[in-house]
């Protein structure tokens, strides 16, 4: 979603889908942190920081970050013609 946001802030020349998608690709981003740990965790290969708490932690910003983008691209919706 977040390449089409950005090829969609191209072609309309619009600032605020550029900035949801790369909000919404460090939210990807975050997504694979918590991926990765939990693969780690589950293989018994954890790192001194990960946790499950930890893994809350992460999905709670990755959570947190989506909902931004995707309020930002609420309000940006409503005041489009």
């Amino acid at each position: 979603y977040a390449a089409f946001l950005q090829e969609s802030a191209t072609i309309m020349q619009e600032p605020r889908l550029q900035e949801c998608a790369a909000a919404l690709t460090a939210a990807g981003d975050t997504w694979r942190e918590f991926a990765a740990m939990a693969a780690r965790i589950c293989k018994k290969r954890g790192r001194a920081e990960d946790s499950y708490p930890a893994m809350v932690a992460c999905i709670n910003r990755c959570g947190a970050m989506e909902e931004k983008v995707f309020t930002e691209l609420r309000q940006w919706s409503r005041q489009q013609p």
